[in-house]
């Protein structure tokens, strides 16, 4: 039995994903596009903080309406995900519904560079 509108998504459209508390994220090996996906509500696009590097992404927020405080469970989001190859230049996010939607291609391109020694 699906829980809420984003299990329906993953089990009509994706076999595999994995989920983090609030929400998940997976690969689209055949679009080479990891998607992020975080159930937000009353949460504003101003009360997120979102960085990335090649190796990670960093997604904070934190309500910031006072008012509606009392009723929402999560008040504050923390993650850090290390997924490798992340294509900086790819990467989209927007909030809608109370759901954050992260998407970003994989760059495997993108290598360790090694270092001669002189």
């Amino acid at each position: 039995m699906e829980n809420n509108l984003i299990d329906k998504i993953f089990n009509e459209f994706y076999n595999e994903f994995f989920k983090i508390k609030n929400g998940y994220y997976f690969y689209n090996e055949k679009e080479q596009e990891y998607s992020i996906f975080i159930e937000a509500p009353g949460l504003k696009k101003e009360d997120f903080n979102i960085e990335i590097n090649p190796h990670e992404i960093k997604i904070k927020g934190k309500l910031s309406n006072k008012e509606i405080e009392k009723f929402v469970n999560k008040k504050e989001y923390d993650y850090i995900l290390n997924i490798p190859h992340i294509n900086e230049e790819t990467v989209n996010a927007k909030l809608e519904d109370g759901i954050l939607m992260i998407k970003f291609k994989d760059d495997k391109k993108s290598s360790n560079k090694k270092i001669v020694i002189n």
